[in-house]
Order: C-alpha cells, then sequence, then structure tokens
C-alpha cells in the first residue's frame, strides 16, 4: 500500500520539481527582476535553454497511468483498500498536469 502512494506522489512531483527549477533558472536569468524582455544571454541558443522549459512527454505519462493501473488491478484482491488510491493518483496526476501546462506555457 505504501507503494501505490509513493508511486502516485512521487513521479508527479518529480515533474513538477523541474518546472520550479525552470522558473527558478528563468529568474536568475532575469536578475530576480518582473522584467520578461530582461535577460542574460546574448545568444539565441542559450536564451531557448533557459526559456522553452521541460518537454511535456505523453508518452511517459500514459505509461505511467498504464502500469498504475495494472499495479492496482493485481494487488487489489488482497487489499481492497486499493481502490481508493487510483481516483486519488488520477485526480493528483490531473492536478500537476494542468499546472505544468501552466509553468511549461
Amino acid at each position: 500500500m505504501l507503494c501505490a502512494f509513493t508511486g502516485t506522489f512521487s513521479l508527479a512531483l518529480i515533474e513538477l520539481l523541474k518546472c520550479v527549477i525552470t522558473s527558478l533558472r528563468r529568474c536568475w536569468d532575469r536578475r530576480c527582476t518582473i522584467n520578461p524582455k530582461r535577460t542574460r544571454q546574448i545568444e539565441q541558443e542559450d536564451y531557448e535553454k533557459v526559456y522553452i522549459g521541460p518537454e511535456f512527454d505523453l508518452s511517459v505519462r500514459y505509461a505511467t497511468a498504464i502500469s498504475f493501473v495494472l499495479f492496482i488491478l493485481m494487488y487489489s484482491a488482497s487489499m481492497p483498500v486499493l481502490y481508493f488510491c487510483l481516483p486519488v493518483f488520477f485526480a493528483f496526476s490531473f492536478i500537476i498536469d494542468k499546472c505544468l501546462c501552466i509553468f511549461i506555457g
């Protein structure tokens, strides 16, 4: 059961942590100002590395969801409380994905 909750939160929090790190790098590049036109980058390639952000890999998210569903269905016969982990996982994944779309976009 601990593995189900760990899997629910750890994968999504890693993705959210990547976006937080990207936001901090952008803030450092702007010298902690609100002005989006101010930057320390001289070349276009360096500017794009800082401001494009991480790629949203849908295939990894889909594979994680499928493997979590199969894990829950396999072990829920002996531990019925795992059925409650599945909606928590999908709700948490939905919220994190919405936050990632806002941060990335």
